[in-house]
C-alpha cells in the first residue's frame, strides 16, 4: 500500500476543484435525503414519528432513522415503499390529547354538562383557528328545519365567534371559542361536521363519531378525508346543501348513524401518545442502529484512479 505520499500532493492542490467536487458529492449522496444532513451523526438515537395519517413524503425517509413511527397500516406501506427497513417502522396511532383516553359520556349526561337540551347534536368545527367556510355551513344548517341543535367550536376566530352569536336561525346553536375541553362537546354530539385535518379526525374516531368531511387541503389532506370514507366512518360533502341533505338522509336513519358511528370507534386509538412515548423511550435507551451506507469505492481510490496511478 503506498499511503498518502502516492496522492503527491502537489497535483492534489492542483486538482483541488475535482477534489471539492468528488467531497461534496459523497456528501450529497449519503446525506441527501437528512434535513440537517451530516449532522444527523451526532444527534442518535434518530427517530421520526409521522403526523398524517396516510401521507408519507420521500423526504421524511431516512433509512439510518433508529425508528419510524406512523399512524396507520397505510403510512406503514407507504414508509416501506420510501426505503424505511421494515423492522424499524411501527404503527402506534395519531398521538392526540390524552383526554380522549377517557372513556366516553354518555350523551345526555354530557350535553347535561355542558347546559345543552338532550336532543340531537351537530358538530362544526374548523380546526383551532375555525376555517373553512363555517359561518356559510352554520347558516345552511341553522336555516334546513332539522330537528336538532348546532355547536359550533370557533377556535381562537373571534370574528366567527361573534357572528355565530348573533345570528337568529331557527334552529338552537351554541357557538365555543378556543376550548380544550374539545373530548366533552365531541361526547354531547351525534355528527362531526369538520375539514380533513389528521388531529381532529382521530379525537373524533376515540369518540365513535360519524363525520361529514368539508373540505381538506389539497394533496396534504385529501388522503385523510378517503380514510375515512374507504372505513365507512363518514362521507365528504364540500358545499353547504350537500351537508344538510347528508345530515338529513343520517338523522333520519338510526340504524345508518349508529353502524357509521361503529365504524369510526373502530379506528380509536386514544392511547396513541403514550405508545409513541413507549417506544421513543425503548429506542432511547437501547443501542442505537448504526445506518450502513451501500458499499462504494473509496474516495481516495476513485481520485487516485483519476490521477492515473
Amino acid at each position: 500500500h503506498r499511503g498518502w505520499a502516492a496522492l503527491r500532493l502537489g497535483e492534489v492542490w492542483e486538482f483541488r476543484e475535482l477534489l471539492y467536487f468528488l467531497v461534496w458529492r459523497e456528501i450529497k449522496g449519503r446525506y441527501r435525503q437528512m434535513a440537517l444532513g451530516p449532522l444527523w451523526i451526532v444527534l442518535k438515537p434518530f427517530i421520526t414519528m409521522v403526523s398524517d395519517l396516510i401521507v408519507v413524503h420521500a423526504l421524511w425517509c431516512d433509512p439510518s432513522t433508529d425508528a419510524f413511527l406512523v399512524p396507520t397500516e397505510i403510512s406503514r406501506l407507504r414508509a416501506l415503499h420510501n426505503r424505511i427497513p421494515e423492522h424499524k417502522i411501527k404503527v402506534v396511532g395519531l398521538p392526540i390529547r390524552l383526554t380522549f383516553d377517557l372513556p366516553p359520556e354518555p350523551k345526555p349526561v354530557a350535553r347535561a354538562r355542558l347546559g345543552l337540551p338532550d336532543r340531537r347534536t351537530i358538530l362544526l368545527m374548523g380546526g383551532g383557528q375555525g376555517l373553512g367556510g363555517i359561518y356559510e355551513i352554520a347558516e345552511a344548517i341553522g336555516r334546513s328545519g332539522l330537528d336538532a341543535q348546532l355547536v359550533v367550536i370557533a377556535g381562537r376566530n373571534k370574528k366567527l365567534k361573534e357572528q355565530l352569536d348573533a345570528a337568529r336561525w331557527p334552529m338552537p346553536v351554541t357557538a365555543y371559542g378556543f376550548i380544550k375541553e374539545v373530548h366533552q362537546v365531541m361526547d354531547a354530539a351525534d355528527v362531526l361536521i369538520t375539514k380533513a385535518g389528521p388531529t381532529t379526525i382521530c379525537e373524533a374516531f376515540t369518540r365513535s363519531l360519524p363525520m361529514i368531511i368539508s373540505g381538506y387541503i389539497p394533496s396534504q389532506e385529501e388522503d385523510n378525508a378517503q380514510y375515512v370514507i374507504d372505513n365507512g366512518a363518514g362521507v365528504l360533502a364540500q358545499r353547504p346543501d350537500l351537508i344538510v341533505d347528508t345530515l338529513r338522509q343520517w338523522l333520519g336513519d338510526s340504524a345508518l348513524l349508529d353502524q357509521l358511528a361503529r365504524n369510526s370507534g373502530c379506528l380509536a386509538r386514544p392511547r396513541a401518545a403514550i405508545t409513541a412515548a413507549e417506544e421513543i423511550y425503548r429506542v432511547a435507551t437501547s443501542r442505537p442502529t448504526v445506518y450502513r451506507a451501500p458499499q462504494r469505492e473509496p474516495l481516495l481510490a476513485r481520485i487516485d484512479r483519476f490521477l492515473g496511478n
